[in-house]
């Protein structure tokens, strides 16, 4: 399973990651965000691989997979962010995610968003053409920041 650290750009004040203000008031249809990882130009394996600012370029995805990419979840119906390292934000109403993977997307332990049915992050990606299956490695939701006062973080 690829586990990929990132941080929910719509989180804010006391709303869930993955999760924005709108949803609070709407509630219906709650607006979600993940990571699309796409896969190294170099054919490297991100299994494993200690992506650091020194070794980010040997991982990084194509500029035309990315194009691709970031075009097929425009069209359906996602706000696509830049890429970042190795990967970029999409974000959309939950009903979105669910016709564009397929799946029912639900509320995990400690706010965590899943596919129904999955313990893990990760959307399945067999509902993408193909050709983009090619080309991305995972799309995972960011799990929730683990700081603050019911975080498990602790300075010593």
């Amino acid at each position: 399973m690829l586990i990929l650290a990132a941080v929910a750009t719509s989180c804010a004040g006391g709303v869930a990651p993955g999760q924005s203000m709108e949803d609070d008031v709407a509630g219906k249809d709650p607006i979600l965000s993940a990571e699309v990882v796409l896969k190294p130009q170099s054919g490297k394996s991100l299994t494993g691989a200690a992506i650091t600012a020194e070794t980010v370029k040997e991982f990084a995805p194509s500029a035309q997979a990315v194009r691709e990419a970031q075009q097929y979840f425009a069209k359906a119906g996602f706000k696509v962010g830049e890429l970042s390292g190795i990967s970029f934000t999409i974000s959309a109403p939950n009903s979105v995610f669910e016709r564009a993977f397929g799946t029912k997307v639900e509320r995990g332990p400690r706010g965590t968003v899943v596919a129904k049915g999955k313990t893990g992050s990760e959307l399945p990606l067999a509902p993408l053409p193909p050709q983009l299956r090619g080309q991305v490695s995972a799309v995972t939701f960011s799990p929730p920041l683990d700081f603050g006062p019911t975080g498990s973080f602790h300075a010593d």
